[in-house]
């Protein structure tokens, strides 16, 4: 009887030495929490309330995408930075046409989500969609992009009812000088865009100018050739008024192929062309 109490007390003992020296490993290898973590930028947003505050204030559910966001995230085109936003699908009808929604499945035209740049709509009515595929805004002009998401958004008007894409560009005086991009990829990938940027006294400009070559998916006509050419000028009219511009085209042929009915039609290309321009004063850029 002895004999048996001694061994359970001696197991007990085992275990607790045990138990103790794990803890003391798992310790050990946990990263010490630093005071960044606590005292840390929190970012601060204009598009929940149309007013600078910072996330946690904001009575909405918002999704932030900075630029360090963007330049580790590898993607190529901008609907690809969506995939980072929760309840967000991105697919792609073709090679070149790309959508976006949330949550609610694929569809081709996006009719309940408002898209803007700086805070000004690019919905096009005539087609009844986002030209996605024809932005003159490249991703090295996009300084972050905030997203609105539910049915809170739906202050900013017509196709909000979902969420609200709020993309915000650079400040042209944060791009001086010029700078050369290119990416090389398979299915015939090819991207080149040249930047300038520029100015003096209280102007400020920035000039980009490039080319995109897509192949599509394999065993489909749905290649894309995008040209295109954008410009952005800030005038500093007094320490708390900017009168800034922005303007751009963006053109190019497209694959079209008839899946549905080969014996009516056939196989075609089209040309695509989207212009843009906006002006404001003393807006989201201050």
């Amino acid at each position: 009887m002895k004999s048996l109490r001694f061994l359970n007390h001696g197991m007990a003992g085992f275990m607790l030495v045990c138990s103790a020296l794990a803890g003391q490993v798992v310790a050990e290898d946990a990263l010490p929490i630093s005071e960044e973590a606590y005292w840390g930028e929190v970012p601060v947003i204009m598009s929940a309330t149309r007013i600078a505050q910072s996330v946690t204030d904001a009575p909405v559910a918002v999704t932030v995408i900075d630029r360090r966001m963007i330049e580790a995230s590898g993607a190529r085109e901008i609907p690809e930075l969506f995939r980072m936003v929760p309840g967000f699908i991105v697919g792609y009808h073709d090679g070149h046409t790309p959508s976006v929604s949330y949550h609610m499945s694929d569809e081709r035209y996006s009719r309940r989500l408002q898209v803007l740049v700086d805070g000004r709509s690019i919905y096009t009515t005539a087609i009844g969609a986002v030209p996605w595929a024809t932005l003159h805004i490249t991703m090295d002009d996009i300084e972050r992009i905030e997203v609105v998401r539910g049915p809170n958004s739906a202050s900013y008007g017509a196709n909000s009812f979902l969420a609200v894409i709020n993309i915000i560009t650079r400040e042209a005086v944060l791009d001086y000088g010029t700078s050369v991009k290119t990416n090389l990829g398979d299915d015939g990938v090819h991207e080149l865009f040249l930047r300038h940027g520029g100015g003096g006294g209280k102007l400020d400009y920035r000039v980009t100018a490039g080319f995109i070559q897509d192949d599509g998916f394999d065993d489909r006509l749905d290649y894309k050739r995008t040209q295109l050419v954008s410009l952005r000028a800030d005038y500093q009219i007094s320490s708390s008024d900017v009168l800034s511009f922005q303007g751009g085209v963006a053109t190019g042929p497209r694959g079209v192929e008839n899946r549905f009915a080969p014996d009516l039609s056939v196989d075609r290309e089209k040309r695509c062309l989207t212009t843009m321009s906006i002006s404001s004063g003393s807006a989201i850029w201050v």
